[in-house]
């Protein structure tokens, strides 16, 4: 009789299906928010630059309001096992980088929310004020 043994309760092959459109969100949100961000620097002053920016403030901010879910999900959700090789200290070093990059990811959302001169409208339908007015600190 061959010895079997059990996988862990937190231990996966991999991801599931919604935890991989829940990344790809997070990733296409993100890549579209800093791309568009950069971007503004170079429109003109007008309706195209001030549509943009609502609509990627808006887009930042579904992220925002999303973002303690992401975090919960990251943490309830089983996640694969390590690769094969790594040692412990290799895999705790992956973690914690992981866990900057989550801070990181906070800091930028809420750094382009609080850099918002007055406020922005959500998706056209709602007013969402914003802590500045436009001066030295959202210039």
């Amino acid at each position: 009789m061959g010895r079997t043994t059990r996988k862990l309760a937190t231990e996966v092959a991999e991801y599931d299906v919604r935890t991989k459109i829940l990344h790809w969100v997070f990733a296409g949100g993100i890549l579209y928010a800093s791309a568009v961000g950069y971007a503004l620097h170079f429109i003109p002053t007008g309706r195209i630059h001030t549509g943009l920016s609502h609509l990627n403030m808006s887009l930042a901010s579904v992220l925002i309001l999303l973002f303690p879910f992401r975090v919960w999900w990251r943490i309830v959700r089983p996640e694969p096992a390590p690769p094969q090789g790594l040692s412990a200290g290799q895999v705790h070093a992956a973690r914690m980088i992981q866990t900057v990059i989550y801070a990181a990811i906070f800091a930028v959302l809420a750094s382009g929310y609080l850099m918002v001169p007055d406020g922005y409208w959500f998706f056209g339908f709602a007013w969402v004020p914003t802590p500045f007015a436009k001066g030295a600190v959202t210039d």
